[in-house]
């Protein structure tokens, strides 16, 4: 059996050597398709061997199957460029291809693993990436594509995603994704495929949503409501459809959130309530209206259904729903959510935290502890430590309540060598004690995306204490300029 890893890049000079170190040596042959890159893309791909072809940008599904054509393989996986395979699901990849190498299986669907700006997971979701290599399998859609198969195979396998750790090239993505998905929508009513229509209408409203936040002006913003709300009549009740009509309600109220007019954002929340739809992201909205508008004691009550709904997601990933607001329910819960807690509110948290041993509950329990009974803070603190020691994102809150905990910030690296605060603070350690060479280690792992200015002024004396005088100087000028 013959396997063939499939990209379409544009200009990934940047992510591409992460991505084929993860994959070389694992397939027989990987085959990149490159639609226009004015960097060292291609360049690269072929010192990684890869089987490297040129094409005119004619939308994803086109540049995909044109990827396809050109792999020999009985089975291909497409990876985008920003993506990282370990070795562990490559593995366990490869049982299951074996276990299905007689089924009728034509599509596999995987998890991805979405990192964020400070190196931790901040969300999953699931595509469908891998499939035979027959005629009749082939990719639809200029934006957000999809394989033609019905009901893949869902498998256990998860990927890394790095394509969220750049927020100016995301609001740029959507502003690309947003034409592509006004061209489906176009293509869709030609075609009055209303099913087509639907979906893509709430891939628009998404991309509405995330350029609402940088000032972008809405084109035909009430057209494309009211479209969406006849549509939503006829599929809001069916259940392959439900997820795509009540996400598409939250996205809706987030704009006008965005826009504050906080009744309208109220009123299309409402809606999605009444379907059913008890979505973390949206009872976060909830919650985030409810505080601003004053009404803490409701803030406080819906606030703790989300982190209860946002709990049974990580016990059960299989759903179809992803988090997107996992960042900012977690930057509320370490600093806004204290003042929706009073005094009184302990027990009851304590109570909800035993019953699950949530790490949501165990947040706001240890915060309340901090602020009313310091006496119990130490004890419970320890405790959690213990007890979370395999959730990073825990970890990490228990770092930031105490930030000289360097054991803990070794546990942290030890999880996730790219998690931002440990490596700030195990830098920042072995610098004050003049071990530039540890230093530059763990300073070097968070540099390489984004300046950390808390950290740069130790980052370019350690450069230059280990020897590297001329790239620290070639960084400050590059900063000048």
């Amino acid at each position: 059996m013959k396997i063939s890893a499939a990209l379409i890049v544009k200009n990934e000079e940047e992510n591409l050597p992460r991505l084929l170190k993860s994959i070389t040596g694992k397939f027989d042959e990987i085959v990149v398709v490159d639609t226009g890159s004015t960097d060292r893309t291609i360049e690269i791909a072929k010192e990684y061997g890869c089987k490297v072809y040129e094409k005119e940008w004619n939308g994803f599904a086109d540049a995909r199957n044109y990827a396809i054509s050109k792999c020999s393989g009985d089975w291909i996986w497409h990876f985008d460029a920003d993506f990282e395979l370990e070795e562990e699901e490559y593995k366990k990849f490869l049982q299951i291809l074996r276990a299905l190498s007689m089924s009728n299986v034509k599509a596999l669907t995987i998890y991805v693993k979405n990192y964020n700006m400070q190196g931790v997971v901040g969300g999953v979701s699931s595509q469908s990436f891998i499939h035979r290599n027959e005629n009749e399998v082939y990719w639809e859609g200029n934006i957000h594509e999809t394989i033609n198969v019905k009901a893949p195979l869902q498998i256990p396998i998860y990927i890394n995603h790095y394509g969220y750790q750049d927020g100016t090239i995301l609001i740029q993505k959507a502003e690309r994704n947003l034409e592509l998905i006004k061209k489906d929508l176009d293509i869709a009513r030609e075609k009055s495929d209303t099913e087509e229509l639907f979906k893509k209408l709430f891939y628009l409203f998404q991309s509405y949503a995330l350029l609402m936040r940088r000032n972008y002006e809405l084109q035909d913003f009430e057209e494309y409501l009211n479209e969406f709300l006849q549509l939503r009549k006829k599929y809001e009740n069916n259940l392959r459809y439900r997820f795509f009509s009540n996400y598409t309600l939250h996205y809706i109220a987030n704009i006008f959130y965005i826009k504050q007019d906080s009744e309208q954002a109220q009123a299309y929340i409402k809606l999605a309530l009444e379907s059913g739809f008890e979505h973390p992201d949206l009872l976060f909205l909830q919650t985030q209206i409810l505080y601003e508008n004053g009404d803490t004691k409701k803030a406080a009550e819906v606030f703790l259904q989300c982190l209860d709904r946002l709990h049974a997601f990580d016990k059960d990933r299989t759903d179809a729903g992803v988090v997107d607001n996992i960042e900012n329910i977690w930057r509320f819960l370490e600093t806004e959510a204290i003042n929706i807690y009073q005094a009184e509110d302990y027990e009851y948290v304590y109570k909800l935290w035993k019953e699950s041993f949530s790490p949501y509950y165990g947040v706001i329990l240890l915060s309340l502890a901090k602020l009313y009974h310091p006496k119990r803070y130490s004890k419970l603190y320890k405790k959690m430590e213990k007890l979370y020691q395999n959730s990073e994102r825990m970890l990490v809150y228990l770092l930031q309540m105490d930030k000289k905990n360097l054991s803990l910030a070794k546990t942290i690296y030890n999880i996730n060598p790219k998690n931002g605060l440990a490596n700030s603070l195990l830098g920042q350690y072995f610098y004050e004690n003049k071990n530039f060479p540890m230093a530059l280690k763990y300073f070097s792992n968070i540099m390489t995306k984004e300046i950390l200015i808390d950290i740069f002024p130790q980052f370019i004396d350690t450069l230059k204490h280990s020897g590297y005088e001329n790239e620290a100087k070639k960084l400050l000028d590059s900063l000048k300029k």
